[in-house]
């Protein structure tokens, strides 16, 4: 039992670790690429929330247009 331990101890001892230099470029890389997609996604939600308030305004304004000419022929036909 002993001996399975210190074997299994001197092959990680010698293994090693990762190279954490590859790993260092491959996180910058990767969390440029999510700075990126964030930005683009923020962009869209911008253009998006300034088109909903603009259907908004025209759908009040056609209501309030189209509710005044209703009230105006209603007095026509009295």
């Amino acid at each position: 039992m002993n001996r399975k331990f210190m074997l299994i101890a001197v092959i990680l001892l010698f293994s090693g670790c990762p190279d954490d230099h590859e790993d260092r470029k491959e996180k910058q890389k990767l969390e440029s690429e999510l700075k990126e997609q964030r930005e683009i996604t923020g962009r869209w939600m911008v253009v998006a929330g300034v088109l909903g308030v603009g259907c908004t305004v025209l759908f009040g304004v056609g209501t309030a247009i189209g509710s005044h000419a209703r009230r105006k022929q209603v007095k026509r036909d009295e």
